[in-house]
């Protein structure tokens, strides 16, 4: 629980150091990500890969070798 809120510590602190956009989050170093918007973002992003991979899998289930190996 606690690794997101240091990890994004960690990140928001390095990136006024990064050359591009160190001056645009130059007084922004006290943001962090709390537990509830990480769980959501991982809940939105798992949803996200299994609607875009169920498509392709289910495919894949449903044909044939033979078939698939005459289009290569």
């Amino acid at each position: 629980m606690r690794c997101f809120a240091t990890g994004s510590s960690v990140i928001t602190r390095g990136l006024p150091r990064v050359p591009g956009v160190g001056a645009m989050l130059n007084g922004f170093t006290d943001f962090g990500l709390h537990w509830p918007v990480a769980s959501q973002g991982m809940a939105i992003a798992l949803i996200l890969g299994l609607a875009a991979g169920l498509g392709p899998a289910v495919g894949a289930y449903r044909s044939r070798i033979a078939e698939m190996l005459r289009q290569v």
